[in-house]
């Protein structure tokens, strides 16, 4: 599909845009599940990993896709500020990925305090650039803050929550979450998203609806699903159109269900 059959924005069907993010473990095809929303939106990658222009290439060449990088907290502020000022072609969002981001953003802190390995003070100072960048993308689908709000999409890896006593102060940017300890659930492991969140218990929502995304063996092939039940997952806004437990990894198919018409 050619980029001059994209609907101009103040077209949409819609008066908020999607905060989504999508977790899952390296290789599981976050940035590859980005193609499926380049069959009808235009998409601006904002690339933290480095590979997004390898792997979304055709979407780049049909004109649906554009990859900029940001490595450094100026390339995404800028990013930002030029995503606020123009590019209304442009319908989604993505930062691929919040786990890159930060840990460039340490590195960052890290060589400008001339130190040889990173300190608190440095993954402290990076910690709180990263949640800002993340406040700042997730405004683009805000109509309270844009005429013509996107969809934010971000990507970022899967922590691990270790069993164990329940966390003092739990509300913040973690990138780690306590559990509480139950009977016979010593040494367990549950993982989880490394994506800024904030609790105000054990399974309050994330900041964004987060998919976790899995593969999965049927039919002697593996295939790519969204949980959508995950930490707080909103239902679709059409009754009629509920997500499912399971869904296709698709993300244009999850977007129509949460934004179909009633």
């Amino acid at each position: 599909m050619k980029a001059a059959r994209v609907a101009a924005p103040a077209k949409w069907p819609i008066s908020d845009g999607a905060l989504i993010g999508i977790t899952g473990p390296s290789g599981s095809g976050k940035t590859t599940t980005l193609k499926s929303l380049c069959k009808q939106y235009k998409v601006l990658v904002a690339d933290a990993d480095g590979h997004a222009r390898m792997r979304l290439r055709d979407e780049v060449t049909a004109g649906m896709c554009i990859v900029k990088r940001v490595n450094t907290y100026d390339a995404a502020t800028n990013l930002v500020v030029e995503l606020r000022d123009g590019h209304q072609d442009i319908h989604v969002v993505a930062v691929d990925s919040l786990s890159l981001l930060s840990e460039r953003l340490v590195r960052e802190a890290t060589v400008a305090a001339e130190k040889d390995t990173p300190e608190k003070q440095e993954r402290l100072g990076a910690s709180d650039r990263l949640r800002n960048l993340f406040l700042e993308f997730a405004k683009l689908a805000d109509p309270d803050e844009y005429e013509h709000p996107r969809h934010v999409i971000f990507t970022c890896l899967e922590g691990r929550w270790k069993v164990g006593e329940v966390a003092q102060g739990k509300e913040g940017f973690t990138s780690k979450r306590t559990v509480p300890l139950e009977e016979g659930a010593v040494g367990s492991i549950f993982y989880g998203p490394l994506l800024p969140g904030k609790f105000a218990d054990d399974f309050s929502a994330w900041m964004t609806e987060n998919f976790r995304l899995i593969v999965v063996p049927k039919g002697g092939k593996r295939e790519r699903w969204f949980v959508t039940d995950y930490d707080g997952q909103f239902l679709a806004k059409d009754v009629s159109g509920r997500l499912d437990f399971h869904e296709p990894a698709d993300l244009l198919k999850v977007l129509e269900k949460i934004y179909a018409k009633g």
